[in-house]
């Protein structure tokens, strides 16, 4: 078998993440830099490219500071030449703000100390019903109380509290009072030194980037989306891992491994989100143990995705990784866990019913990636290994290539139509068949219809095929169409058929298994589309076209692309559904 990684041959850097993100997340410059009025009603919100007097907005003549906790002052004078983000906390939404924003914390504690980095706090709203006290255990007297429960979990600079004609023109230049997104999350405005708007909603710009972003131009972000490309190109743990500063990982003990020890094994990246994520973690540990006992070159390395904004959270983190085997990215690189996400998509969680949190398998000097192992191990186990797509299928195919119809019926049984009329199995028995498995979630209409048109359209014919529908009988006048076909009710969990049934697919999921005139499985899927004629039954020049469908010819084939992912076609598919479409296409190549 050989699996190998391809990337798309027409992607360039200006085709990266960045100009998909920015188009849909930040607004575009405004063409010229564009100077606002001061006051003037009807202001719109400042574009990237506007420019703002920053003395102006932040001081008065009664006051030439900002300032931090504890009343430290901090004169206007030491924001020279710095980059200032404007960070607009809702004091009216209190209990939605108390917790600060881990991402600018870590941002700030690792800019700050160079000079070029500063934040202010400006608190929007006079705090009189700052706080819900049937949400929260915090209740305040007074607003000055509200400001500064939030300003004490804060490391930078704020606005005094009472400087309240301050605070009330920044939101009304800033358009702040309108802004629907202070409901939910804090507001940030990104300004360079020269009063230049670099970005005009920042806190996706901080998550996804980090303090790698720094000073978040857009230049800046495109920049590094370019280096995540050819990172892509030149897959290798190392450039995966690496930082400009670190060329290794850890043990739990602390003691630093070099990444060139792991280029010619399986690396699986286990995205960590929640110390709770339990079954995937014993899974992986078991498996862990279980593949270094059969001296199998496999390692894991631990991405922590945890806070670690405060020294508690480091703690926590460590707490937590001393149970685990494996090795780990130091927990304060967050950069580099920020870099995985956006290659990796930021999306941690697979879809399916047992997973938590994302496992992505790099093969040996980067020969594969496999974006799902966290739904191979959970589904398949050790058996699995290396927890890619084409060892599951096989698994798949060990598990239901001996189910046959007789499996589920017996000769004697009775199918009734919807009109009344009963068929016996053994009538039946020598044709093909689908088995249509809908017991929860309604079949969409028009496959339905569809279905029903090809099978009356073959009816009578050397392609005639029959549908067993398995349904509620309750639910049998509520179709919605005439059925032609042979209906059947659910079968009960703990009898035969129903154990049969869950080999093929998750309890109360809909499904269709397709099977020939030698009752052999030719088809098994949850999606359930209806598309050319031979549907679901192939002939080998018709599989070529589902081979290439899918992603597969000969050799399995498929690739994780940072910037142009799976086809569309199957990318709206779980992986488990992904297994069927390819389990019915290995059937076949076997």
């Amino acid at each position: 078998m050989v699996m190998t990684r391809s990337l798309p041959n027409n992607c360039k850097a200006d085709d990266s993440v960045s100009k998909v993100f920015i188009k849909k997340h930040i607004e575009k410059p405004a063409k010229g830099k564009k100077k606002r009025n001061k006051g003037k009603k009807g202001n719109k919100p400042y574009r990237i490219g506007d420019t703002v007097n920053l003395k102006d907005l932040l001081f008065t003549q009664e006051r030439d500071y900002l300032i931090k906790y504890k009343d430290v002052q901090i004169k206007k004078e030491q924001l020279v030449g710095k980059v200032i983000v404007l960070h607009f906390v809702s004091l009216v939404k209190g209990h939605n703000n108390l917790i600060p924003d881990p991402d600018l914390i870590d941002i700030y504690k690792k800019l700050e100390p160079k000079g070029g980095f500063e934040v202010v706090f400006v608190a929007v709203g006079d705090g009189l019903t700052c706080l819900d006290t049937r949400e929260s255990t915090s209740t305040y007297s007074t607003p000055q109380q509200c400001f500064e429960e939030i300003f004490s979990t804060m490391p930078w600079t704020a606005i005094p509290f009472s400087d309240l004609k301050s605070r009330n023109r920044l939101e009304k230049l800033f358009c702040i009072v309108s802004d629907t997104r202070l409901e939910m999350e804090p507001v940030s405005f990104v300004i360079d030194s020269r009063g230049v708007v670099l970005q005009a909603d920042a806190t996706q710009v901080f998550s996804m980037y980090g303090s790698a972003g720094y000073p978040f131009t857009k230049q800046r972000l495109k920049c590094l989306d370019h280096e995540d490309y050819v990172t892509m190109e030149q897959l290798s743990v190392s450039t995966l891992l690496a930082s400009p500063q670190r060329d290794y990982v850890i043990t739990n003990k602390g003691d630093q491994v070099p990444l060139h020890k792991l280029e010619d094994k399986v690396v699986a990246l286990y995205f960590f989100t929640d110390i709770s994520n339990v079954r995937i973690t014993s899974k992986l540990k078991l498996a862990y143990k279980e593949l270094c006992k059969k001296m199998e070159a496999f390692e894991v390395v631990l991405i922590n995705l945890l806070s670690i904004s405060s020294d508690t959270c480091e703690d926590t983190f460590w707490k937590t990784f001393e149970a685990m085997p494996w090795l780990a990215i130091p927990s304060k690189d967050t950069d580099c866990c920020k870099k995985l996400l956006r290659i990796f998509d930021s999306t941690i969680c697979d879809p399916g019913p047992y997973p938590v949190s994302k496992l992505v398998i790099i093969g040996p000097r980067g020969k594969f990636i496999e974006p799902c192992g966290a739904n191979i191990l959970c589904c398949y186990g050790i058996p699995a290994y290396p927890f890619t797509r084409f060892s599951a299928v096989n698994l798949k195919i060990e598990k239901v290539k001996d189910v046959k119809p007789e499996m589920f019926w017996n000769l004697d049984a009775i199918f009734r139509q919807q009109n009344g009329s009963k068929v016996q199995f053994s009538q039946i028995v020598g044709k093909r068949i689908i088995v249509l498995f809908q017991l929860f979630y309604d079949i969409p209409e028009q496959t339905l219809k569809k279905l029903i048109a090809l099978y009356n359209q073959m009816k009578g014919t050397d392609d005639e095929f029959e549908v067993i529908h398995i349904r509620e009988e309750s639910k049998w006048g509520h179709v919605g169409a005439v059925i032609p076909w042979l209906m059947h009710p659910p079968f009960s969990n703990a009898s035969d058929a129903g154990k049969v049934m869950r080999r093929l697919f998750y309890y109360g999921e809909n499904g269709l298994v397709a099977f020939d005139r030698d009752g052999r499985i030719v088809r098994m899927t949850r999606r359930l589309a209806v598309g050319k004629t031979v549907f679901p039954f192939f002939d080998a020049e018709k599989m070529e076209d589902e081979l290439t469908r899918v992603g597969v010819l000969g050799s399995i084939t498929y690739a994780v692309r940072p910037y142009e992912r799976f086809d569309r076609d199957v990318a709206g598919r779980s992986p488990d559904d992904q297994l069927s479409a390819l389990a019915s296409v290995m059937d076949w190549l076997i």
